[in-house]
């Protein structure tokens, strides 16, 4: 579940069957912060509104955070949508260069109805699905609901086979595999050979890449995070892995003629690309 500002405490909790983010995980709220947030909430009930609780936080609390938070759905139960929100906070705050809470006229805060006409009844939509993956991943470093590749195989990825269909290939089968790089290894006694594990919507993928191929494709694989890999499978015992014999960059292919759904696509990794999933590097 993601993170609530009336529900998350610091750290992540579990909520009947689930785990609500914690606060503290959202790009640039540090801990001493939200334990303020979670005490003030204790104290004095829930917030009701975005004016509410700026008038309630400490002037400390920069800007960027109260935005991080909204684009990640933290002020959902206001029954704004993430840009009305925004768009709110702008009024509230004035000039977007001013951080703090100094630029609000008279320091007065009282409630959203007080907002200068026409500015306060505005409305715009809520943030697409590809949107809202993208903000997940730039604010929390992970998604919450579906899997960031599952948005784009249509546009994407043809003919990949998933990590939960390996075991119904043929041994030392030649197949395509694609998705998030969630570690590299390269151990000092595997002879150059690096171990790369990759996740799609439905599990893990081991690949196996020979020293040559390193070398070849050594920027990718040490900068890329999503990647397509083509390759032989190997199956011994219970573990799979994919040798891999080419390598490359998950891309979205715009052409001048592209869909509106294309360019999406296209925009949507390219702001996936800006703040990646964080991987394990082992050496």
């Amino acid at each position: 579940l993601l993170p609530n500002i009336n529900l998350s405490q610091t750290k992540c909790i579990p909520e009947n069957s689930d785990l609500r983010i914690g606060l503290s995980l959202v790009k640039d709220w540090g801990i001493e912060t939200t334990i303020r947030l979670v005490a003030e909430r204790q104290k004095h009930g829930p917030f009701k509104s975005l004016s509410e609780f700026l008038q309630r936080m400490p002037r400390s609390l920069k800007r960027k955070a109260i935005e991080n938070l909204i684009l990640v759905g933290g002020f959902e139960d206001f029954g704004l949508t993430r840009r009305e929100l925004l768009w709110q906070l702008g009024l509230w705050l004035g000039p977007k260069e001013k951080l703090g809470y100094r630029s609000i006229k008279n320091k007065q805060i009282q409630t959203e109805l007080q907002l200068v006409e026409p500015d306060s009844t505005i409305t715009f939509s809520e943030l697409t699905a590809t949107e809202q993956m993208a903000m997940e991943y730039r604010m929390l470093h992970f998604s919450s609901g579906v899997h960031p590749l599952s948005l784009l195989r249509k546009e994407v990825d043809s003919e990949t086979t998933f990590s939960k269909d390996l075991w119904e290939l043929s041994n030392h089968q030649h197949i395509k595999v694609s998705g998030i790089v969630v570690a590299r290894q390269r151990p000092s006694s595997a002879k150059g050979y690096v171990f790369i594990s990759l996740e799609d919507e439905h599990g893990f993928i081991n690949v196996v890449v020979n020293p040559r191929l390193y070398q070849k494709l050594r920027h990718v694989l040490i900068i890329e995070p999503f990647l397509v890999v083509y390759g032989r499978l190997q199956k011994t015992g219970s573990v799979s892995n994919v040798i891999a014999s080419e390598i490359e960059r998950l891309a979205v292919h715009r052409t001048k003629g592209s869909t509106k759904k294309i360019d999406e696509s296209y925009r949507y990794l390219k702001d996936l690309r800006k703040s990646p999933p964080r991987s394990k590097d082992f050496s």
